[in-house]
């Protein structure tokens, strides 16, 4: 009968030794799972990805959350465990639960340059729940709303941890380190309001719904962060997309790949005004010729129009849309190329003599 070790190295990794690969295969494909958006990568497109990511590697290394699942598949092919190592360090972690006045008891305030600077820092309520919940189950994952006040949680258990060591904080971009504290209180509450809403939720573009709302002085909640600096204009290139835990990829990688893919260019794919201009600026232009936040605004009236086309919207239209389709097929058949050549056959020319009769 089969039999193997495992060994648990840390708090993260295990390892299944002594296991014939065979076995081991099976223990990957039961940890492997297609990445969503994964048609949109590069990798993917040119046949360098299968789409897939392991979380179980062919050499027998895994994760100890996923012990359950190894466990489970070697019982299913027979396979008897004959020791488990456990390598961990024990940490014998004990905290105390927090109020809201956390902050406040320790004397601190907001600093100088915030709106509230001076006044005490009082945590809301999901804030508190959710530090207490990391403090009674420190190995925890949680999901936290975006605009949710994710620093001042780290903050709390920055703090609360100090005693056992220090603490690291990562995260996915410079611009998180700096944009927390951009709102006022009201403003941030609007702005979760707006995008909890089922108006926020269903908009194509979340700006449609912020042109749509206002803050708590009256100001239009689109118009409002744009004049104050709040909503700005960043490169694509400067952001990353991160479908999920394990895939990231540029802004302008992601939007070439959907240009290519439905046949038509970048600036194609730009948001456009209710007369079809667009925010961004021309190529030999540094300004943008339209107010990003005048795009949506509710003042703007769109051309009237008695809804009826005459012939040359018409045939601007079905030009239009024939272009689309060239494009695309074009890019279906260059991916067809790239994935078998088309063989071409040789023409076969045959000489012909004729005749001429005198009669």
């Amino acid at each position: 009968m089969t039999s193997c070790r495992i060994v648990i190295q840390d708090e993260v990794n295990v390892k299944v030794e002594n296991l014939p690969v065979e076995n081991r295969r099976k223990i990957a494909n039961k940890l492997k799972f297609q990445v969503p958006y994964a048609r949109y990568l590069p990798q993917y497109k040119l046949g360098r990805w299968d789409g897939n990511v392991a979380f179980f590697g062919i050499g027998g290394t895994g994760y100890v959350n996923h012990l359950d699942t190894i466990v489970n598949s070697l019982v299913e092919q027979g396979v008897e465990i004959s020791e488990i190592v456990d390598n961990r360090e024990k940490h014998d972690l004990s905290f105390n639960s927090i109020t809201e006045d956390y902050w406040k008891d320790q004397g601190t305030v907001w600093p100088e340059g915030h709106m509230m600077a001076g006044e005490p820092i009082v945590l809301r309520d999901y804030q508190v729940e959710t530090v207490n919940n990391f403090l009674n189950n420190p190995q925890a994952l949680q999901e936290v709303a975006t605009g949710a006040g994710k620093t001042l949680i780290t903050a709390v258990l920055s703090h609360k941890c100090q005693d056992y060591g220090r603490t690291i904080v990562i995260v996915p971009n410079k611009d998180l380190v700096v944009q927390t504290e951009n709102l006022s209180a009201d403003e941030h509450d609007s702005l979760i309001r707006v995008v909890e809403s089922a108006a926020g939720q269903e908009a194509y573009e979340f700006a449609e719904a912020m042109a749509r709302a206002y803050l708590p002085d009256g100001r239009n909640m689109l118009a409002g962060f744009q004049q104050t600096g709040k909503l700005r204009k960043v490169p694509t290139e400067a952001i990353e997309m991160t479908p999920n835990g394990n895939t990231n990829i540029a802004l302008n990688e992601l939007n070439n790949t959907i240009a290519e893919q439905q046949g038509v260019t970048v600036n194609d794919l730009a948001l456009k005004g209710p007369g079809g201009e667009t925010a961004e600026p021309p190529v030999n232009q540094t300004e943008a010729t339209v107010d990003p936040a005048k795009m949506y605004s509710t003042d703007a009236v769109a051309p009237q129009t008695d809804g009826i086309l005459d012939d040359n919207a018409l045939a601007a239209q079905y030009r239009s849309q024939a272009d689309a389709l060239y494009k695309e097929a074009k890019a279906l058949r260059a991916q067809a190329e790239d994935l078998v050549p088309t063989i071409k056959k040789k023409a076969k020319v045959t000489a012909k003599k004729t005749e001429a009769s005198e009669g």
